[in-house]
């Protein structure tokens, strides 16, 4: 029975890490790209969107610790309590809207996040990390 379980939990793993696109970081670490557009995922954290909590919750986890790229309206850059910057994105559909998309970046890129100001555009791929409060993405860097 043992074997039975091992062996299960080896396919399911095996299986669980080879879907997706393959590249690699900056840093040489191999990333498996999620298979969801940037355009689909934002969609779920816009201010007028219909998907409930839990669907949010849902979408990030299927894809947490997978990585996507994306396009996206700065609304603001700022420093966290914990020293790490992030990047909060505009709503593309309303000006006026916190989307609840961050990004955080690590301290390598703190030039260029504070040459950046409100209503630039920035492309970027990052990790998706969680939904609490919105959608949160780590590891990020600039492409």
């Amino acid at each position: 029975m043992k074997k039975v379980y091992l062996m299960i939990l080896g396919i399911v793993l095996l299986a669980g890490c080879t879907t997706g696109r393959s590249a690699y970081s900056s840093q040489g670490s191999k990333k498996t790209y999620t298979s969801i557009s940037w355009n689909t995922l934002e969609r779920y954290f816009w201010l007028e969107s219909t998907y409930t909590d839990l669907q949010k919750e849902n979408i990030v986890d299927n894809n947490k610790g997978k990585w996507i790229n994306g396009t996206g309206i700065i609304k603001g850059v700022d420093k966290s309590i914990w020293d790490t910057y992030y990047v909060t994105l505009r709503d593309p559909t309303n000006e006026y809207a916190f989307m609840f998309v961050t990004l955080y970046f690590d301290d390598d890129y703190s030039e260029q996040l504070l040459s950046l100001s409100e209503h630039d555009q920035i492309s970027f791929t990052c990790r998706i990390k969680s939904s609490l409060m919105g959608l949160n993405l780590d590891k990020c860097e600039f492409i």
